[in-house]
């Protein structure tokens, strides 16, 4: 039987969990294999090479009214103007043109934003453009919902201008070209997910409230940036890669849990423990995070790190851990991963069960109500839980293993 005799909807569907790879191959088999695969195949693309794989991009898409609805992802990684052959606005121009006609686009990942957009200068030297003058401020792109920013400058206000309905922000070496950043306003009204990596990034001063909050690369000169980023944004969802001294502080902690009133699930990744040993972090650090009104906690932990070197002692670790944290009167549920360093990712809504040592347990008040016990569950239980904790729809902990509700 000829494929192409199967239900239209049927081969459409069948065609959506080809790689763009697989696509392209499709495509090139016939025509009628072309009409039904082609809209895959531009459906999430990656444009890494160089500006002229942009503007022919740009082109094909622009070529017919209905192409730019194909696109729902777009990632540019690192492509410079001063790589363009002749001194244009061509570029920019084509991009911005496409991005407004794309209506369907959901997911947009840009690096130097400030040569992808901005209108150049007349004054070329050699071939090579010079600094941008002004932004494009009248582009708007109302589809896309998730937004990624690297290595560019920009006002967070004309950000904000641009793609007024962005929902989910992730900032990577990215810095607020606005002076006075700290007041700041124009802004979202709110967001559901704020990654932040790099130290240029805490000129991002967000004043709106903000769901799930990321932080990774943190230094000590960003810690009060910090602690006024967690404050004014109320998160209910903490994601924070532990990697300086700063932080086997409980000066850092105490502030921490104090701001945090509304939090509901907190995840840390302990990677650079000065101590060299985790027994520090349990004695000292632990205690602080009593007071904090999570509900659930998960640690990645590096092996390295592990109390005592041998082998052996991994499940021993995790269990001092969630014994220290267990004494908290909020928290009920407490996962631990011994992982590699390079197998830490928080932001990667999924954990490598299958790579690195995981326990859970669920955290059971006595009948007095004075004691916490630790009760030892399965991982895909532990699973379910961080799932519906990290769940933009989650309420209560009415419906989640029998739990009453919070």
């Amino acid at each position: 039987m000829n494929l192409l005799y199967l239900n239209q909807d049927v081969l459409f569907i069948a065609t959506s969990f080809l790689s763009v790879t697989d696509l392209l191959h499709f495509c090139e088999t016939c025509r009628s294999a072309y009409a039904l695969a082609v809209e895959h195949a531009y459906s999430s693309v990656v444009l890494d090479h160089s500006p002229s794989q942009v503007l022919k991009f740009c082109s094909s898409l622009l070529s017919a009214p209905h192409r730019p609805l194909w696109l729902r992802k777009l990632r540019i990684c690192m492509v410079k103007y001063e790589d363009l052959a002749e001194p244009s606005t061509a570029y920019s121009t084509l991009l911005a043109t496409l991005l407004e006609r794309a209506l369907r686009l959901r997911s947009l990942s840009i690096d130097n934003w400030v040569q992808q957009f901005a209108i150049l200068a007349t004054a070329w030297d050699n071939g090579c453009a010079s600094l941008p003058l002004r932004f494009r401020t009248d582009l708007r792109i109302p589809t896309v919902r998730t937004l990624h920013i690297d290595t560019s400058m920009l006002s967070m206000t004309l950000t904000a201008q641009i793609f007024p309905n962005v929902t989910e922000l992730s900032l990577c070496n990215a810095v607020n070209t606005r002076t006075n950043y700290v007041h700041e306003e124009g802004c979202w009204s709110s967001l559901d997910h704020v990654d932040y990596a790099g130290v240029g990034v805490y000129t991002w001063q967000l004043p709106c409230p903000i769901r799930w909050m990321g932080f990774w690369g943190i230094n000590d000169w960003v810690v009060p940036k910090l602690l006024a980023l967690l404050e004014r944004a109320s998160p209910r969802i903490v994601s924070i890669s532990v990697t300086t001294s700063h932080f086997d502080h409980p000066g850092f902690w105490n502030p921490l849990i104090a701001i945090t009133s509304q939090l509901r699930y907190l995840e840390l990744a302990l990677t650079d423990i000065v101590s060299g040993n985790i027994s520090y972090w349990v004695e000292i650090i632990a205690p602080s995070l009593q007071k904090c009104t999570a509900i659930g906690v998960f640690i990645y932990i590096p092996v390295h790190n592990r109390i005592g070197s041998d082998e052996g002692n991994s499940i021993d670790t995790m269990t001092a851990v969630a014994k220290a944290l267990s004494k908290s009167l909020c928290l009920r549920y407490i996962g631990v991963a011994l992982v590699q360093d390079k197998d830490i990712n928080l932001w990667d809504s999924a954990v490598d069960y299958e790579r690195n040592a995981v326990s859970w347990w669920r955290v059971v008040r006595t009948a007095g109500g004075d004691i916490n016990e630790l009760q030892s569950i399965t991982v895909e239980q532990g699973e379910r839980a961080r799932r519906y904790l990290l769940d933009a729809n989650y309420d209560s902990l009415s419906a989640l293993d029998g739990l009453s509700a919070i």
